[in-house]
């Protein structure tokens, strides 16, 4: 009896020591990619620069007596969130969906080459349109006064805010 356990215990411990070997051996065999380089799944090295820069464009108009907030997001995965709040409340989404990633970019692009990035311009009214980008560490934010383009829109926004809800608005 007692060569029995014995023989149990050493196959054991030997089956754990070769675990620990085959671990120990696997993880040396691991590449490390080089800082500011991504490494994806098919193995190509992608530097910071190529990747594609987190951001989000987010529309919001409201206030009045209701002081209801309603708008938009759109995350730079294509994601376009609708959603409504009203005050003292969370947002409650409406719905989500994917836009395509030609116009995700498209967007983008446009509101980056425009002329107010850069300046300030924050108004508000009984009721008040605002556009928030953010991208990477930068937000920027305007405001105006009204809804949409019928209230005191800045003349830069005026095409691309356009674009921007013909997108929001298809199904």
């Amino acid at each position: 009896m007692v060569e029995q356990r014995s023989r149990g215990y050493f196959t054991l411990s030997s089956l754990m020591l070769l675990l620990m070997a085959l671990l120990i051996f696997s993880s040396c065999n691991k590449k490390s990619v080089p800082e500011g380089q991504v490494q994806n799944s098919t193995s190509q090295k992608i530097t910071a620069s190529q990747s594609v820069m987190p951001f989000k464009i987010r529309i919001a108009e409201g206030g009045g007596f209701t002081g209801q907030t309603s708008g938009y997001t759109l995350a730079a995965d294509g994601t376009l969130t609708h959603w409504q709040q009203l005050p003292g409340q969370p947002e409650k989404v409406v719905w989500t969906r994917k836009v395509d990633a030609g116009k995700v970019s498209e967007l983008k692009h446009q509101l980056d080459d425009s002329d107010i990035v850069g300046k300030q311009w924050l108004e508000t009214g009984n009721m008040t349109t605002s556009l928030t980008y953010e991208s990477g560490s930068t937000t920027h934010m305007w405001s105006w006064a009204g809804t949409g383009t019928d209230g005191k829109m800045p003349e830069e926004l005026k095409a691309w805010y356009t674009d921007f809800k013909s997108v929001c608005k298809q199904n």
